[in-house]
């Protein structure tokens, strides 16, 4: 049985050989015949499932990180995903086992990318502080793009076959000339990097910082596209504890190959390290336990308690913008200058029961009269307008066609 299957490019399957398309009559000796039109019939490798032997999930954190695949930790800023990563990395270089898994292992050499944070006063300290093997971590210097350099990387790979464990933080200062919220360039890069990672049976850590919204699901609060948590096989979500100020949470995401396991409970606490001949305190991972709660109420309840305060400050703005009447424009424009997006700006609108009148000279917003300042947090919201509502030429007041 031959492993090429031939496609016309009128997407019309050919069989195991060149030929007349039956349907829409294209000849092509072989795959390198072009028509008139510059179309060849092109091959697609195929292989039998029969012919592969199946293989057990490996593990580099048992039922957390898989070995070979991509793993995804997130989080919003200072909740410690990247001391997680250096505790990680840290185990990884001297065998030491993990929360929940802690049989030793054998230690491995680790690659990592980093550029928020200096090597010298930051990450070789916490490094130290998690009693990592130096020796067995190396870091990238330079530039260095996924998009261009990918082969570069697996270069490197092959040449120190004792690397078995990259992590890039944050992934997205390392993907190169791609618009992070487009689905499909996010994906050509990293659909290649979880190939590199199966075939050399490399783990890859890609940490992410989250989103600034607050009406998605907790694994939508990755930055950028969707596919960082669908190319990725394992996701890991990093939030505060809401039960509990002195400690923060490591919460299921996504997990294919493996059941779903149990928050992980941790502390930041410090560890004192000998730094230019003084002992000094340097952060670390405190792990405490496991916990029972789910990413959805976790990081719901941070995302509704950040919109409300949005919600609060875009309305204290907006009350304080309109002492005089503005048009809808000037106050669409400065509310944008100021981080203000359109939805929490109509949000605070409709709660303060701001009024909007059509005029000769466009649409005109004012506070009621002679109404004090509602109360943003205990009014009622009415619907937001449609363009049921626009009152004329179906376009929204306040808003450019």
């Amino acid at each position: 049985m031959s492993n090429e299957l031939y496609v016309c490019p009128c997407t019309a399957t050919m069989g195991d050989a060149p030929q007349q398309c039956p349907e829409c009559g294209y000849l092509s000796r072989c795959d390198d015949d072009e028509d008139d039109k510059g179309r060849t019939m092109t091959a697609i490798r195929i292989e039998p499932l029969s012919s592969i032997k199946p293989k057990r999930v490996r593990w580099l954190w048992h039922n957390r990180v898989p070995r070979g695949k991509v793993t995804v930790f997130g989080g919003d800023v200072g909740v410690g995903k990247s001391l997680i990563s250096v505790d990680v990395v840290a185990r990884a270089s001297t065998g030491r086992g993990y929360p929940g898994d802690e049989d030793s292992h054998d230690p491995v050499d680790v690659l990592m990318f980093f550029c928020e944070d200096g090597a010298e006063d930051t990450v070789v300290p916490r490094l130290m502080a998690a009693g990592a093997d130096l020796s067995r971590i190396k870091r990238v210097t330079g530039e260095f793009a996924l998009d261009e350099d990918l082969k570069s990387l697996e270069q490197t790979l092959r040449a120190n076959p004792s690397i078995k464990l990259v992590v890039i933080d944050p992934a997205s200062s390392y993907l190169g000339d791609v618009n992070l919220e487009k689905e499909r360039e996010v994906r050509r890069v990293l659909m290649p990097l979880a190939q590199l990672a199966e075939r050399l049976d490399v783990t890859i850590i890609l940490i992410l910082h989250f989103n600034k919204r607050s009406d998605v699901k907790a694994i939508h609060r990755l930055l950028g596209a969707i596919a960082f948590s669908g190319v990725a096989r394992a996701v890991w979500l990093f939030a505060e504890d809401p039960d509990n100020e002195d400690q923060n949470l490591m919460l299921h995401g996504k997990m294919n190959v493996a059941k779903k396991q149990e928050a992980l409970q941790y502390g930041i606490g410090e560890q004192s390290v000998t730094i230019e001949g003084d002992a000094t305190d340097v952060p670390f991972v405190e792990w405490k336990g496991t916990s029972k709660v789910d990413a959805e109420r976790v990081i719901g309840a941070h995302a509704a308690r950040e919109g409300a305060e949005k919600l609060t400050e875009a309305g204290n703005w907006l009350w304080d913008f309109l002492a005089t009447e503005k048009p809808s424009k000037e106050v669409y424009k400065e509310a944008a200058q100021r981080g203000i997006s359109k939805r929490t700006l109509e949000r605070a609108k409709s709660r303060l029961r701001i009024e909007s009148e059509k005029t000769e000279v466009g649409w005109i917003w004012h506070r009621p009269e002679p109404e004090p300042m509602p109360s943003i947090a205990d009014a009622p919201e009415e619907p937001l307008p449609n363009l049921d509502d626009a009152g004329g030429g179906g376009q929204l007041e306040g808003r450019t066609p």
